[in-house]
This record gives C-alpha cells, sequence and structure tokens, in this order.
C-alpha cells in the first residue's frame, strides 16, 4: 500500500497533514490522541495494517494529524469548533459527495461534532471506546505519577512505558521522543485542559446517521474500558435515533474490523469487464534536488519542515496552472501531476522551480505526454515513466522536455526550447531526444 502525505487549510487559516490510502467508497478515521503522527503511521508497515489495512481493501482510508501534532500547525488549544474546521478541511479535499466515518476514544466527541454539523455527507458513523466527557490522557492514566510540571522529560518514558507496555517499547520510544520535541510542560498542561472540556453528548439525539456504538474490552489499554465508562457508552447509543451497541468480548484484538465491515456493508465491485478509464495527459515530475544530503546537512526536522511548505506551495501552483496533483503515486520528496495541455506544465513547472529557489529547495523538474491509465487518483502507463526519467536528467531548477512536449507548446507556451539530444532512459526501450525550456529574451 502506498499513501502521500497532503494539506488541507481550514477555514481558520490552519494547515493540516493527512494521507489517503487504499480504494473505494471514502473512510474519514478520527485516529486516538496517542497515535503515531501521519507520516509515521504510513511508514510504519505493521502498525498499519494492524490498524487499518483489512479496511483499506475495499476503502480509502483518509487519516490526518489534529492541529497542534504531528505535521500540521501548531496550536496551544483544541475545541470542539476547531475540530470540525480540521476535519471540514480534510473532507473537502476528499472527491466524494458522502463518507463514512469512524473514530476512537476521545475524538469520538470530534467526529459527533462533525456529523451533527453535517449530516448530509456521512452515510455511516462508528465509534469505537468513546470517552466520557472530561477525559484526557492525564485522566485517563491517573495511575502515573504526575511529575509533568517538574520532570517532564521522565514524565513522558512513564507515561509512554505505561501506554503500550514492555512488550512494544519501540512504539513507546517514538512516543516519548515524540511528546519531548513537541511539548513542554506548560503546553501539555493546557493540551490536557482542553481536551477535559470536550463533550459532544448533547449534539447525540440529532446525528440521524446510522451510528455503530462499539466497545471493544480486547482493545490495546483495555483496562480503561470501565464498567462506568461502558454504561456511558451504552447511555450515548441509546440517545441517538439510529443507534446500535455491539461488545467485542473476545477476539485477537482486531475482531472490530470485521465487526466495521460488516455495518458499513462491502462495496458493491466494479464489473469485471470494466475497462479502466484511458487518456492522454501532460505529465510533470517535481522532485527535490539531492534530499538526502540536504537532510543529514540541516536535519530531519528541519528539512521536513522546509519541503513541507514547499509541497504546498508546488500544488498550489500545479492548480492555479490548471493541472490536478496525482495523490495516489508515493514520490517521497517529489509532486507528480497532469496537465490538459503542454503550455500549462511549461508554465507550472517553470513557477515550480521558482517556488524551490524561494525556499532553498532545488528541484529537477521533467515533462512527457502520452497516453496514460487513470484510477482513482493515480495514473500508470509508459508516459509517467518517461516523464519521471526526463525529470532524472535535469540539472537543478532546469525544466526538460520531452520532443513531444516541445511540438505541442512550440507555439503557444511562450518560451524557446533549446536541444539537448537523444538519452537512453532506464527501462525505456527507445532513445528520447529532451529540450531545455528557456524564457524568451526581446531582441
Amino acid at each position: 500500500m502506498t499513501s502521500s502525505i497532503r494539506y488541507a487549510r481550514t477555514a481558520d487559516g490552519v494547515d493540516i497533514a493527512f494521507a489517503v490510502a487504499g480504494s473505494g467508497p471514502p473512510l474519514l478515521v478520527f485516529r486516538t490522541l496517542i497515535s503515531p503522527d501521519v507520516d509515521a503511521e504510513i511508514a510504519d508497515e505493521s502498525r498499519w495494517r494492524a490498524a487499518f489495512l483489512d479496511l483499506a481493501d475495499q476503502r480509502t482510508v483518509v487519516i490526518w494529524d489534529y492541529r497542534g501534532q504531528g505535521l500540521s500547525a501548531p496550536a496551544e488549544t483544541y475545541t470542539l469548533d476547531a475540530a470540525v474546521l480540521d476535519v471540514e478541511a480534510v473532507a473537502g479535499e476528499i472527491q466524494s459527495p458522502t463518507f463514512d466515518v469512524m473514530a476512537m476514544v476521545t475524538p469520538c466527541h470530534f467526529a459527533l461534532a462533525y456529523v451533527a454539523r453535517h449530516p448530509e455527507r456521512a452515510r455511516r458513523l462508528i465509534l469505537l471506546n468513546p470517552a466520557a466527557p472530561g477525559a484526557s490522557i492525564r485522566t485517563e492514566w491517573q495511575q502515573v505519577p504526575d511529575i509533568s510540571a517538574t520532570h517532564f522529560r521522565e514524565y513522558a518514558d512513564l507515561l509512554a512505558l505505561r501506554m503500550f507496555g514492555w512488550d512494544r517499547p519501540e512504539q513507546a520510544r517514538r512516543f516519548a521522543d515524540r511528546m519531548k520535541e513537541r511539548d513542554t510542560a506548560e503546553g501539555w498542561a493546557q493540551f490536557n485542559a482542553s481536551m477535559e472540556t470536550m463533550d459532544a453528548t448533547p449534539l447525540a439525539s440529532s446525528v440521524t446517521a446510522d451510528t455503530l456504538v462499539l466497545i471493544d474490552v480486547n482493545a490495546p489499554n483495555s483496562a480503561l474500558v470501565t464498567a462506568e465508562r461502558q454504561q456511558y457508552m451504552r447511555r450515548l447509543a441509546a440517545l441517538m435515533p439510529n443507534a446500535q451497541l455491539s461488545i467485542i468480548k473476545q477476539g485477537d484484538g482486531r475482531a472490530y474490523v470485521a465487526m466495521v465491515r460488516s455495518f458499513l456493508g462491502d462495496p458493491a465491485p466494479a464489473p469485471a469487464d470494466t475497462a479502466l478509464p484511458r487518456g492522454t495527459a501532460v505529465i510533470l515530475f517535481a522532485d527535490i534536488v539531492d534530499s538526502t544530503a540536504m537532510t543529514e546537512r540541516i536535519g530531519d526536522a528541519a528539512f521536513r519542515a522546509k519541503a513541507r511548505e514547499l509541497d504546498v506551495s508546488l500544488r498550489s501552483i500545479i492548480t492555479d496552472a490548471g493541472g490536478t496533483a496525482i495523490d495516489g503515486k508515493l514520490l517521497g520528496d517529489g509532486v507528480l501531476a497532469t496537465f490538459p495541455a503542454a503550455a500549462q506544465a511549461i508554465d507550472a513547472a517553470l513557477r515550480c522551480g521558482a517556488a524551490g529557489d524561494e525556499q532553498g529547495l532545488q528541484l529537477h523538474l521533467g515533462i512527457h505526454a502520452g497516453d496514460v491509465i487513470r484510477e482513482a487518483n493515480n495514473v500508470f502507463g509508459g508516459a509517467v515513466n518517461i516523464a519521471s526519467r526526463i525529470s532524472g536528467l535535469s540539472a537543478p531548477d532546469e525544466v526538460l522536455v520531452s520532443a513531444t512536449v516541445r511540438d505541442l507548446a512550440r507555439t503557444s507556451a511562450g518560451v524557446t526550447f533549446e536541444d539537448r539530444g537523444e538519452h537512453t532512459l532506464k527501462g525505456i526501450d527507445e532513445p528520447q531526444r529532451v529540450f531545455a525550456v528557456r524564457a524568451k529574451t526581446d531582441k
């Protein structure tokens, strides 16, 4: 499974990082507050598989970092209104009029608030072990001595080990490291105080979507699913007009996946003889020059921040030029986009190169045109491979195009083309003649 990090901007101007994986009807997943950052979530195959892979076999799973966490923009406090703004931004990027929603623990309140305000978009809702109002990490884990005000780093280690246990030391270490890097004692106190104000229970009666309230006593940290909390879940289900309650008392820890799939219903399979849509596209590859060396030079966190800013800029340029960023293709430190016209792709490539220069990240840029196969938000075919190889030939900030693109744009792009000769490209049978794009100069 592949995915890529994308960004959505909220109505109040906050950038929210999200990822999309799988194919089929969309499923928005409100993850727990102790989930890995979204980039680590999709990179950690075992955790991703354990949590979502079974669902992503038949659905497009969408996850995101809440504001103030992971790759999303910082935030000192979090409210139900902010949660709704975050998911509104992410949902706005999903090309579907409706979707299913799944939430876990405290973020169940976020999901309730969103679905109550947008009943036309939510088809079905799953609430897994919803937390009672007033819950936060510090209230849920009272057995961990709260020394966060005076010994924050030691508190992070204790909390992580208590949460994940000695049988998952790597996950505990990652959580503790992230907490030490991202939080302070004051910020941690403020974050927990914000969580303890969350209560969407009064909105439950207005949630009309078919809902499954699922109590899983086999879930990680199932000791938190107390009798008192189960009573709250039952009351919550009773408040919603179209809700049902199910309890998993035994299983392998992932039995909820089967129950969720049953509740959502298996998507209708496409007819076996349905052909994938085909067409012609102009394809742009933009890839950061020597990203590995830059990461070593400035550090992973600094590089990731710069790359994130550049990614947002490139996607804005691509959209403004009339193109579409292809998110189904995992490129690492690059962007793939398609355009209906060669002149549009060339204009976007030149502007992308300038944006990279402004942010101190030079780009390899290559363009080719040809027939492609489209599936969901992805493209396949030999033309895509040629565009990628041409990008690899380009010097930093140089735009190289194939002979096909040069012929298409010769009179429409307002640029000149410098012949760079024929090149043998890896995996491509026939040599390809490439041209460097040059701005026209007035004589």
